[in-house]
């Protein structure tokens, strides 16, 4: 038996994405290690990508499913500040940062940093 998928074909290739894009962050007074240990929750955090001048993160997943149990589980969810956030899955399928960024710290993985 054939099942039908409402989503469009655009829609069900960003959903393959193990990166998700969080807006709505206020990055000032969030600490990386908060970030990381609020979405670990939902599987193996590879990589955290902070943009601050647009007020965005981008947190990679080892695998797809994992991004989507994040989304499902804090999209909406109220998080230090007057916005809920908005979280969805990236264009992207990984998150690439240049090596002279990144950060190193013992409580979470080395592939990690701010903008």
């Amino acid at each position: 038996m054939a099942t039908v998928s409402s989503e469009s074909p655009q829609t069900q290739e960003v959903s393959s994405s193990p990166v998700i894009y969080i807006k709505n962050v206020n990055i000032e007074e969030l600490k990386p290690e908060n970030i990381y240990n609020i979405f670990r929750n939902f599987g193996y955090v590879h990589s955290i990508l902070f943009m601050k001048e647009n007020a965005t993160i981008l947190i990679q997943y080892e695998e797809p499913t994992q991004a989507k149990m994040a989304i499902n589980q804090l999209n909406n969810v109220y998080f230090i500040g007057t916005e809920p956030l908005r979280i969805s899955f990236a264009k992207r399928k990984a998150i690439s940062i240049p090596q002279n960024l990144i950060q190193e710290s013992s409580n979470i993985p080395s592939n990690f940093t701010q903008q």
